[in-house]
């Protein structure tokens, strides 16, 4: 399957000097020459995030998130979270994200984990 490539998209701001695939995978041209950037992992390791220097700033940014707000249809608005539909937190492709609310997404994490 072939990549798409944009510019990323996150809380609303463009990254003009980089680019991420609709996998999740993010490069920067901020450099002479472009990179792969290494992910890290936000919080107890439960999800892969990069760093995206901007104009006036450094954001620390989960990837499925950053993968969603610059491919998905739909806007990230109040209390909606992102599910990762094979609850695979590291499978960051559009195709495995989608936008839920809280109850669904915990009934879903729950049924998928074999607690319900």
């Amino acid at each position: 399957m072939k990549r798409t490539w944009k510019t990323p998209i996150y809380q609303g701001i463009m990254y003009h000097d980089y680019l991420i695939s609709d996998d999740g995978i993010v490069v920067s041209y901020k450099y002479l020459e472009s990179r792969i950037l290494k992910y890290g992992y936000c919080g107890s390791g439960r999800y892969f995030r990069c760093v995206l220097m901007g104009a006036f700033q450094k954001k620390d940014c989960m990837i499925h998130k950053l993968v969603y707000e610059t491919f998905g249809k739909n806007k990230i608005k109040g209390d909606l979270q992102i599910d990762h539909k094979n609850n695979n937190r590291y499978d960051n492709r559009i195709s495995n994200l989608r936008l839920v609310t809280p109850k669904v997404n915990n009934h879903w994490n729950k049924k998928k984990s074999g607690i319900i």
